[in-house]
């Protein structure tokens, strides 16, 4: 599962940007929601991104509260860039751009780290009951 994961990433990341307009994206796409990565062992972040613009972060482990971070987040073309108010410790400078994506119904993002957007950075949005 985690292998294709990592292959729809990738293809994700390579596709060309498009010219949808922001709202067009945060309605159509649905971007707005609750994001998870980590699977139990250490990195458990949350990603809330609001329909407002703003977004809240929180990265939780074994020991409890490893970073927290917010600010706000816009949209160009499919990646969204994160401006960031306020950051702590592991979250600090973690969020600065992400590529979103929907395939089957699962909406995603993949987050941009050391200059590349990087298939085990995937965040999955949390599916409503019934979806």
């Amino acid at each position: 599962m985690k292998r294709f994961y990592a292959a729809l990433a990738l293809a994700i990341a390579l596709l060309p940007a498009s010219d949808v307009s922001e709202a067009t994206i945060r309605a159509e796409a649905g971007l707005a929601g609750i994001y998870h990565n980590g699977g139990g062992l250490g990195a458990n972040i949350s990603l809330v991104l609001k329909p407002d613009g703003s977004y809240e972060s929180e990265w939780l482990g074994c020991l409890g509260v490893y970073g927290k971070a917010a600010g706000t987040w816009r949209l160009e073309a499919n990646q969204i860039i994160f401006m960031p108010a306020q950051e702590r410790g592991m979250l600090k400078e973690f969020f600065r751009e992400a590529k979103a994506f929907a395939d089957s119904g699962q909406t995603g993002l993949i987050r941009k780290h050391d200059g590349q957007f990087d298939a085990e950075e995937l965040f999955l949005k949390e599916r409503k009951r019934g979806e």
